[in-house]
């Protein structure tokens, strides 16, 4: 199921033009790995923000690839930690979904397993559409922030998610209130949450490395928390109805809070950003620094 879509993105992906910043840093590490004498000479680290941008030259000389994991972290722990920190609530209201679902047809009866299947099916919908539209918004309005995006998404998960499940217990075995607090309002609110998710991931981190902080930030984040999500519901379920739902909610607030605190430390120019947006002007000290280092 997954191979054709994934020919089609292999395809696409190979007709998409690199960035100059990327074919600057790509033909500099050819240069290096045909000198000898460069391989066994670390450069200095040195970090230059233009912009919107941020280059790492100790990346920009080769040396990026044959840097340790522990390296890497220490030089990039920050946005490895806000990358996690972000990505929590999209991933535990994404598998927690499914769990709702289940538990809305087998625990509280009165549902059949094709309307839990058509509940699902709505709610993956609602996640898909949410995040294509809000992706659009981000975009448009919101300047290609995904802090932005994260904390509007990690915020309604927070306010809503109470409510959801307090009418889910209310109004056990009613198709219209699942279709509405599921399908509709969770779905939306998982949209909001993980939409801004894949920019966040690629901005955080330069070219060189970016495929490891993803996988350290983003895949952790639904692995351990969304893989969870879950276990943990299930096991707050026998506390109280409404506890999974509080928990959804409590993790929308964390990550909320971490995008507030990102914002705060990239307008200190603590957190770098990686990312040219389309919008951004053309700056002539970005282009002669990148003529330079070619």
């Amino acid at each position: 199921l997954a191979l054709p879509p994934g020919l089609v993105s292999l395809w696409g992906r190979g007709r998409l033009a690199e960035s100059r910043d990327f074919l600057a840093v790509a033909q500099q590490q050819a240069q290096h790995a045909s000198q000898p004498e460069h391989r066994q000479r670390p450069g200095p680290a040195e970090s230059t923000r233009s912009g919107d941008t941020a280059t790492d030259s100790t990346c920009s000389q080769g040396q990026c690839g044959r840097q340790p994991v522990r390296m890497m972290l220490m030089n990039h722990v920050v946005s490895v930690v806000v990358g996690f920190g972000c990505s929590c609530a999209g991933g535990c209201a994404f598998f927690l979904s499914i769990w709702a679902a289940h538990h809305t047809v087998h625990t509280q009866g009165g549902l059949t397993d094709s309307q839990g299947l058509l509940i699902s099916m709505l709610t993956m919908a609602t996640v898909a559409s949410t995040i294509a539209l809000w992706s659009y918004l981000c975009d448009t309005y919101g300047g290609s922030d995904p802090f932005f995006g994260v904390i509007i998404g990690g915020a309604f998960l927070a306010v809503a998610c109470g409510p959801i499940f307090a009418a889910l217990d209310a109004w056990p075995g009613s198709m219209p209130v699942a279709v509405v607090c599921l399908s509709v309002c969770y779905g939306l609110a998982t949209g909001l949450a993980v939409g801004p998710l894949y920019l966040l991931a690629v901005e955080l981190f330069p070219t060189e490395i970016r495929v490891l902080g993803f996988g350290l930030s983003f895949n952790l984040a639904f692995s351990y928390v969304g893989g969870t999500a879950s276990l943990a519901a299930q096991a707050l379920e026998g506390l109280s109805p409404l506890a999974p739902g509080f928990y959804v909610a409590g993790v929308g607030g964390l990550s909320a809070a971490v995008a507030v605190v990102a914002r705060c430390l990239r307008a200190k120019g603590t957190l770098p950003s990686y990312l040219v947006t389309a919008k951004a002007p053309v700056d002539a000290t970005q282009d002669e620094d990148l003529e330079a280092r070619v």
